[in-house]
């Protein structure tokens, strides 16, 4: 049996998408013949001490040669060209978005990650990529081929649909998933309900407050500062089983982060049945088709709160909408053909 080993650089059950891939990836791998299990490494990655490579080196060192070895795209490309080639073995590269495109960076440290997966990735074995558009990016960013990719999207799994029966002159729930970093616009959505405080709406904004504790005080701020604190909560990171039930609630679905490398939690709606609103970033185009939802350029707080002016005015629309998220999410990947494309990769690469 093929056998795999992920290295990731936080406990794989943290509560963020590119975790869950990971999870559920992990999980279905046997299906495909392939045993699989996580190597936690140092947390501070990509941006980790000398002692944190050291110690970085010494784990992946340390993985049998007999088994796969995929680092996940925050660990690899961070590593150091003297590291990959002292490592002396193919390494996988699992990439969800490039490390220098996240948002907030100084010039100056975008571009040095930037140059530094550029170098990691030349010395990849293959690369696993979550969308068409990551990987048309990663081509053009860093050059390769794209013999060198292989696309697996993010699957799905069935669940009930929403939304429920409003009640008469019930609030419209708005929902909102995602860590609270500076990428997820939470501050364009912020003021785009701003501008809308006059409707009857409630706003939930789930996701970890613990990866960026100055923007989750800055967003606080903000939310005081538009008097809101009583209809925008901020419940923190919360158990899938948990989150599924409130995806159940919901009446729509709002995230206008400014990039996603694919936007798992926009598959996770549709397959809610919930209509969706985005900012036309990153892989979204490609993954909310019109039918689901609406698109709306990044950074634009006025055209966001006119999108979910229309969702929440027009019930027709927000119908029609709900009806076009769940036929479409019929037609996603489940998370057997996601583990069964990688399952293929890892294969190959043995052979």
């Amino acid at each position: 049996m093929t056998a795999v080993v992920l290295a990731l650089p936080a406990p794989i059950d943290t509560l963020t998408g590119g975790y869950a891939y990971a999870r559920k990836v992990l999980e279905a791998l046997p299906e495909h013949g392939v045993s699989a299990q996580a190597l936690q490494l140092p947390e501070s990655f990509p941006r980790p001490s000398e002692a944190e490579l050291g110690e970085a080196y010494r784990r992946l060192k340390a993985v049998p040669r007999d088994m796969a070895l995929i680092a996940d795209g925050l660990v690899f490309g961070a590593l150091p060209l003297p590291m990959l080639k002292a490592l002396g073995r193919p390494v996988i590269a699992l990439v969800h978005h490039p490390l220098g495109l996240e948002h907030g960076l100084s010039t100056e440290e975008a571009q040095s990650l930037l140059a530094s997966e550029r170098a990691a990735l030349a010395m990849a074995q293959h690369v696993i990529v979550p969308s068409r558009t990551t990987a048309l990016t990663i081509q053009s960013l860093f050059g390769l081929s794209a013999s060198a990719i292989t696309i697996a999207p993010p699957g799905i799994e069935p669940v009930p649909r929403a939304p429920r029966p409003l009640e008469p002159n019930e609030p419209l729930k708005i929902l909102s998933v995602g860590s609270i970093i500076p990428r997820k616009g939470f501050d364009i959505l912020v003021d785009a309900l701003a501008l809308i405080a006059d409707r009857a709406w409630e706003s939930s904004i789930i996701g970890a407050t613990d990866l960026d504790p100055n923007s989750v005080a800055a967003l606080r701020k903000q939310i005081a500062a538009r008097g809101l604190e009583s209809r925008i909560a901020l419940p923190g990171a919360i158990q899938p089983d948990r989150l599924a039930q409130i995806y159940l609630q919901a009446d729509m679905f709002v995230l206008p982060s400014r990039y996603e490398g694919y936007g798992m939690v926009f598959a996770e709606a549709m397959a809610h049945g919930l209509p969706v609103i985005g900012a036309a970033a990153g892989a979204l185009p490609e993954v909310v088709p019109s039918s689901a939802g609406l698109l709306v350029p990044k950074d634009d707080p006025y055209v966001l709160a006119g999108a979910i002016l229309r969702l929440i005015d027009d019930p027709g629309f927000r119908r029609r909408l709900a009806d076009g998220a769940w036929d479409h999410a019929q037609k996603l990947p489940r998370w057997k053909e996601t583990a069964g494309i990688i399952a293929n990769v890892l294969k190959r690469s043995q052979r």
